[in-house]
């Protein structure tokens, strides 16, 4: 996930850390109550969500 959102550029130590801490928070609130393929999807979701965000920053459109 982290090669799709910083395709560009290797990321900073301090994005890395709230990049998995982020994952980590989103695994135990969203995961621990859904079945494997509903993971995906999500997972899927938020990658997507990632990449467009990053792409914004990139642009200079969203404060990052």
């Amino acid at each position: 996930m982290i090669q799709r959102i910083f395709a560009r550029r290797e990321p900073s130590t301090v994005e890395k850390a709230i990049l998995n801490r982020a994952e980590k928070d989103v695994k135990h609130l969203l995961f621990g109550w859904m079945e494997k393929r509903q993971e995906k999807q999500i997972a899927g979701s938020l990658r997507v969500l990632g990449q467009y965000y990053a792409q914004e920053i990139q642009r200079s459109r969203l404060p990052g």
